[in-house]
């Protein structure tokens, strides 16, 4: 069965009243409906076809707005699981910073360790240079 034989078992289906005998095909029986929904939209007044325009626009611009929903739901969620990544990503930095900053910091106390001993020496130096020159 192909798929427009399904669709037209499916359209005949849901209607509750058939409008040709019992002996009537699928096909024709289809074909009834069609012209039979024709006949009732050529039948209604210039308002009826305003509002039932309307109600077809709204149903359609709510089938929209619901896929829209649905496209900007996962859009949010893939940048809160951007966040989330980017708030690791920041947590390590700032805790490898603490570290860089710390070895900084012990450089420099070494370095000014050095520094004040080798002031002490070169000032030893000095004194003995000028004890021995005397």
């Amino acid at each position: 069965m192909s798929i427009r034989e399904k669709f037209t078992h499916y359209i005949i289906g849901l209607s509750s009243r058939r409008l040709g005998n019992g002996q009537t095909t699928p096909a024709a029986e289809f074909s009834l409906q069609k012209k039979a929904l024709r006949q009732r939209w050529h039948s209604l007044l210039g308002i009826e076809k305003f509002l039932a325009g309307t109600c077809l626009a709204l149903l359609i611009l709510v089938v929209v707005q619901c896929f829209w929903i649905i496209a900007l739901t996962c859009q949010l969620y893939a940048v809160s699981e951007q966040n989330h990544m980017q708030q690791t990503r920041i947590a390590q930095l700032e805790q490898s910073v603490k570290k860089h900053n710390n070895l900084l910091y012990s450089t420099y106390t070494t370095m000014d360790d050095i520094q004040k001993k080798w002031h002490d020496l070169n000032f030893r130096v000095l004194e003995n240079t000028w004890k021995i020159d005397k």
